[in-house]
C-alpha cells in the first residue's frame, strides 16, 4: 500500500486546481465564439447595408446573406417624405465578413417576409434617394419588395445569374428601361407595378412566367414577348395606357384574365402563327379552336364576335374605351365575369339567343349603354351584371330568367320602369338599389322573395306585387318618398 503525507495531499489538490483552471481558460473562448456565432435569420450590417443571414458560414465554406435595405442607423432613410442623406449611387458588395465567417450576397429583399411597398414590422426596405443601384454578380434572386417605392431609382442592372424577380420588387420606382437577362425564368406579381416611367423592357429568351399585375400601370409602349414564355398571368399588362403593340410568341400556352385590359391605345395585337393554343383575328385574341374570346382590348368601333365562339372570357373586353357596339352571335353560351366591364363608350350590345348566363359585372359601368334586351335563353343574371349603367332607359328581360343576383341593375339612374318575369324566384339584395328615375314596378306572378334593399332609394310611386310573394327583406322599399301605398299579398 502506498500512502501520501498530509503535505503531499495538499500539493496534489493544488495541482488539480491549476489543471481545472487551465481547462476552463481553454474552453471559455470556444464557448464565447459558439454563443455569438451567426444564425440563419439573424440581421447584420456592414455600416451601410443591412443583411439577413440565409445560411451561416462554416469551416472552409462561406455563408450566404440577402441584402434588404440601407442601415437605418447610418442614414436618415426612415421616412421617404423627408429629405435624407443616403447616397444617390449605391453599390452592393459581393461579399462581407461577419464575426468569424465570410458571406456571399446572393439575394435582395426579404426572402419572402416582405409586405407591400416596403413596410413591415420587422424590416426596412426603403433605399433613400438612390438614382442608381449596382448589384454584384453573386446575386441569384431579386426578392419581394427589394426596391419598392424607390421613386428616384432610374438605373439598375439585373445580374446574369438571377433566376427570379419577386413580387413588388420594383413597385413604384422611377425606372425608364430594364433588361431581363436570359437567366430569369419568373417575374413575380406586381414586380414593376406603377413604374409609370418604364417605357422599354429588353427581353432575352429565358422567361417562362410573367406574374399577376407584373407590369400593370407601367409606361410600356410595346410588349413583344420572347420565345420560351409559357404563361402570362391575370392583368399582367393591364392599365398600360401607352401600350400600342403586343406580340405573343409561339410558346405561350396560358393567358390569364384581363392581361391587356384598359390599355387605351392598344391597336396592334399579333400571335405567332405557330402557336398551338391562341390566334389573333382582327386584333382580338381567340383560342386556336375559335371557341373562346381571350382578349379584345384592341377591338374598335362596331365589332362582331366570330360565329364559332362559345365563351366570352373573363375581363375579355374590360376597360375598352374604343368599342362602341358589340354583336354577340347565337353560338355564345356564356359571358364571363367582367367581360365588358367599364367599356365606357359602348352604346349598343346585341346579345345572342344562345347565351344562358351573364356573369358577374359582365356589363357593369358601361356608362353609354342605353338599352338592353335579354333573350329568352338567359337563365342567370349574376351580381352587378349591369351595375352603374347610368344611361340605360329600358330593360327587356327574357322569360326564362330564374336567378337575379345582388345589385344586378343597381345605380341604373335612367331606368324608369321594369317588368320582372315570374320565372325569378328571388330578386337579389339591392338588385335595383338607387335607381333614382324608376317610378313604376311590376312583378309578375311566380316571384316569391324580395331580398334586402332590393328597391331601396328609388323613385317608385307605383308598385304591383303578385300573390306569389312570400317574403320581403329588410328595407326593401326604403327611401321611396313618392310611394304612398302598397298592397301586401296574403302569403307574405
Amino acid at each position: 500500500m502506498f500512502g501520501f503525507r498530509k503535505k503531499d495531499k495538499k500539493n496534489l489538490y493544488h495541482c488539480y486546481f491549476l489543471c481545472l483552471l487551465a481547462a476552463i481558460c481553454f474552453w471559455l473562448p470556444s464557448i464565447s465564439i459558439q454563443a455569438t456565432e451567426a444564425k440563419k435569420g439573424d440581421t447584420v450590417t456592414d455600416g451601410t447595408f443591412t443583411y439577413i443571414i440565409l445560411t451561416k458560414a462554416r469551416a472552409k465554406k462561406d455563408g450566404t446573406v440577402s441584402v434588404y435595405g440601407l442601415n437605418k442607423n447610418t442614414f436618415n432613410d426612415k421616412d421617404e417624405k423627408k429629405s435624407n442623406d443616403s447616397p444617390k449611387k449605391l453599390e452592393v458588395p459581393a461579399r462581407i465578413k461577419y464575426r468569424e465567417g465570410y458571406y456571399n450576397i446572393t439575394a435582395t429583399g426579404s426572402s419572402g417576409k416582405a409586405t407591400l411597398a416596403g413596410k413591415s414590422s420587422n424590416y426596412q426596405y426603403y433605399w433613400g434617394n438612390a438614382k442608381k443601384i449596382i448589384l454584384p454578380d453573386t446575386i441569384t434572386k431579386i426578392g419581394d419588395n427589394s426596391f419598392a417605392k424607390t421613386k428616384t431609382l432610374k438605373e439598375i442592372t439585373i445580374p446574369s445569374k438571377v433566376t427570379a424577380i419577386g413580387g413588388e420588387a420594383f413597385y413604384h420606382t422611377g425606372l425608364t428601361e430594364i433588361t431581363i437577362p436570359a437567366s430569369v425564368e419568373f417575374i413575380g406579381r406586381a414586380a414593376f407595378w406603377k413604374c409609370k416611367k418604364l417605357e422599354k423592357v429588353i427581353w432575352q429568351e429565358g422567361i417562362e412566367v410573367i406574374g399577376k399585375w407584373a407590369f400593370q400601370e407601367s409606361g410600356l409602349e410595346q410588349a413583344v414577348l420572347p420565345e420560351g414564355l409559357t404563361e402570362i398571368k391575370q392583368a399582367a399588362f393591364s392599365k398600360c395606357v401607352s401600350l400600342k403593340q403586343v406580340e405573343l410568341p409561339s410558346s405561350v400556352e396560358k393567358i390569364g384574365a384581363g392581361v391587356f385590359s384598359s390599355c387605351e391605345k392598344l391597336k396592334k395585337v399579333a400571335v405567332k402563327a405557330e402557336n398551338r393554343f391562341y390566334q389573333a383575328i382582327e386584333q382580338v385574341i381567340y383560342t386556336k379552336d375559335g371557341t373562346i374570346v381571350v382578349d379584345g382590348n384592341a377591338a374598335t368601333g362596331s365589332f362582331e364576335i366570330e360565329d364559332n365562339v362559345e365563351i366570352i372570357g373573363k375581363c375579355a373586353f374590360e376597360g375598352n374605351k374604343k368599342l362602341t357596339e358589340i354583336t354577340i352571335p347565337d353560338s355564345v353560351k356564356l359571358i364571363k365575369e367582367g367581360a365588358f366591364l367599364n367599356c365606357k363608350k359602348l352604346k349598343k350590345a346585341v346579345i345572342g339567343k344562345g347565351v344562358t348566363k351573364l356573369g358577374a359585372s359582365s356589363f357593369a359601368k358601361c356608362f353609354s349603354l342605353k338599352k338592353i334586351t335579354i333573350p329568352n335563353s338567359v337563365k342567370k343574371i349574376e351580381r352587378n351584371a349591369f351595375y352603374n349603367c347610368r344611361k340605360i332607359k329600358t330593360v327587356t328581360m327574357g322569360e326564362q330568367v330564374s336567378y337575379l343576383g345582388s345589385r344586378a341593375f343597381a345605380a341604373c339612374q335612367s331606368l324608369q320602369a321594369i317588368e320582372i318575369p315570374g320565372t325569378i324566384s328571388m330578386i337579389g339584395k339591392r338588385a335595383f338599389y338607387q335607381n333614382t328615375s324608376m317610378t313604376n314596378l311590376e312583378i309578375l306572378e311566380g316571384v316569391e322573395h324580395i331580398d334586402e334593399q332590393a328597391f331601396a332609394s328609388c323613385a317608385l310611386s307605383s308598385v304591383s306585387l303578385p300573390e306569389s310573394i312570400r317574403t320581403i327583406g329588410a328595407a326593401a322599399f326604403q327611401g321611396n318618398k313618392d310611394l304612398e301605398e302598397i298592397y301586401l299579398p296574403a302569403a307574405v
